[in-house]
């Protein structure tokens, strides 16, 4: 009896998670901003897929505790037919997921200095004002392409002296240690 209470609380607490980080996620969180409460958009999407796991494993203890129910239950014609329908749902579901993550894009390999430029741009919060694949900022210009029309030599001048190439610009200078500014030169740089 006490497995059972603790299994519901654990679903309903995972689902009101779910709800929550989809709504700030999804709706709340402003697109030119991204963040809420101090906190990135990118940490509430982690969040919101780690509850997501955690309900799933939850759910499937459920099932596992209450399997003799359900198969018992289930010889009865009308439950059968729609733990049938259950199942081809789910089944449906499923390989529509593994479709999807079969066709999304392999994620290229990236350099541990493109990584680590990748860390800079985020602790900058450059994405506050500039997007990568639609993901970011609206303030400043995109970047996601930026590797392929920028030149290495330019964008460290821009990270440095936004001045420079454009008088009163609004992008505030950055001061970064030489590996820093060339991490992040590397990240800009492979973005094409």
């Amino acid at each position: 009896m006490l497995l059972n209470y603790t299994l519901a609380a654990l679903l309903g607490t995972a689902f009101l998670g779910l709800a929550f980080t989809g709504i700030q996620v999804g709706l709340v969180i402003p697109r030119d901003i991204h963040a809420l409460w101090g906190v990135s958009h990118g940490w509430w999407a982690r969040v919101h897929l780690y509850l997501a796991l955690a309900f799933m494993l939850f759910v499937i203890v459920h099932f596992a505790l209450h399997w003799g129910w359900l198969s018992a239950a289930s010889r009865q014609s009308r439950l059968r037919s729609m733990a049938a329908w259950s199942f081809v749902v789910m089944g449906v579901a499923s390989l529509s997921v593994y479709a999807g993550l079969r066709s999304a894009p392999e994620r290229s390999r990236v350099s541990p200095e493109t990584a680590l430029g990748r860390r800079v741009y985020l602790a900058q919060e450059c994405d506050a004002c500039h997007a990568v694949a639609r993901v970011g900022g609206t303030v400043g210009p995109d970047l996601t392409h930026v590797g392929s029309k920028r030149s290495r030599d330019w964008l460290a001048q821009e990270i440095v002296n936004p001045d420079a190439h454009q008088p009163d610009s609004k992008m505030p200078a950055h001061e970064l240690s030489k590996d820093e500014l060339n991490a992040l030169v590397d990240y800009l740089a492979s973005l094409k």
